[in-house]
């Protein structure tokens, strides 16, 4: 940017992943003034760019006083429809008041203007604009605050991006400059997993099974996917996994879109199933912007076994003319009589 460099620091002057400015740390006292140029990139071809500042006092530490601290969980996920509750520990070293302890961002459009945000500690958390910021501040004459966070989620919050929170605690410093510090949480809300999944019919005469479910919860899905394996898995995902795993032996096999559409016959796609064949269904929940819920639970089927499958092909006695072994296994479902 024109005009500008780089300040001095002892460490670095850099924007984390979670677009935190970190100044570690000034060696100057002054007035800064930081500009900040974020460009816009599509398929390798630069199409905007936009500048922010900001200003920055650095005064000097006369008392020796050292920022306040924070202590949380990084990232959190949470299932659509329950409550996210976060621990969140602050403390100062100085035995000064810790004040403002709470700036809450938080991206939900679903929370309403002038909810309360239950807080076990203090009470006090109320959604104070449309834009999605709620704080509270108490002055406490300790060197340490904890609370525990509790915020509700909704089917409008899942997406495939996580949400950032980011919360600030500032000190009542009788230095010139109140210290505070910010730290960023990554949440991420997904949708619940599909409900019922289940064989509905076996189609022998067409070779094809059909399989159906309970729609989603979130009236935002836009359409189902549906993953087939041959043979039962034994999967075992945590809360936060959506979608199907590599690697997992499953492959999609269709896309039903509408959310009330809930029923998918699977013929191979024309090709039909093969007989004898244990065939497992699974379906994930997909929404506008790719996110996906987490997997169901399978449900499996075959197709009764009407036709004898060759097992052995080879050759006994190559000097006899049409000599050929041939091996072959009978079919299970058909009864043969004696």
């Amino acid at each position: 940017i024109v005009g500008y460099q780089f300040p001095d620091a002892s460490n670095s002057l850099a924007i984390d992943a979670s677009g935190n400015l970190i100044w570690d740390s000034p060696t100057m006292v002054g007035e800064y003034n930081i500009a900040i140029l974020i460009e816009e990139w599509r398929n390798g071809v630069k199409v905007g760019s936009i500048v922010r500042d900001m200003q920055i006092t650095v005064a000097p530490n006369t008392i020796n006083n050292h920022p306040p601290k924070i202590q949380m969980q990084n990232s959190f996920c949470v299932i659509t429809g329950e409550s996210l509750n976060i621990p969140i520990l602050a403390w100062d070293k100085d035995s000064i008041f810790t004040d403002n302890f709470g700036n809450y961002y938080w991206g939900s459009s679903t929370i309403p203007f002038g909810s309360t945000i239950v807080d076990t500690a203090f009470q006090k958390i109320k959604l104070s604009g449309t834009s999605g910021l709620f704080a509270f501040s108490e002055i406490v004459d300790t060197q340490s605050i904890s609370t525990n966070l509790t915020i509700p989620t909704f089917c409008a919050d899942v997406r495939k991006s996580p949400y950032q929170l980011v919360l600030k605690v500032k000190e009542q410093s009788h230095s010139a400059v109140a210290l505070s510090t910010m730290q960023s949480v990554e949440i991420k809300i997904i949708a619940p997993k599909i409900e019922n999944v289940k064989v509905d019919s076996i189609i022998q005469m067409q070779k094809a099974i059909a399989i159906s479910w309970n729609e989603s919860i979130c009236s935002n899905a836009t359409s189902y996917l549906v993953y087939r394996k041959e043979a039962t898995s034994n999967l075992a995902f945590d809360s936060c996994t959506t979608g199907i795993p590599i690697g997992s032996g499953f492959a999609r096999i269709g896309e039903v879109i509408g959310l009330n559409n809930t029923l998918f016959v699977d013929d191979n796609n024309g090709e039909g199933l093969s007989e004898g064949v244990n065939y497992c269904y699974r379906i994930i929940a997909k929404f506008s912007d790719g996110a996906e819920s987490i997997i169901s639970k399978e449900a499996c089927a075959e197709l009764l076994n009407f036709s004898p499958l060759i097992t052995n092909v080879s050759v006994n006695h190559p000097d006899l003319v049409n000599a050929m072994y041939v091996a072959w296994s009978k079919p299970k479902d058909v009864a043969f009589s004696t």
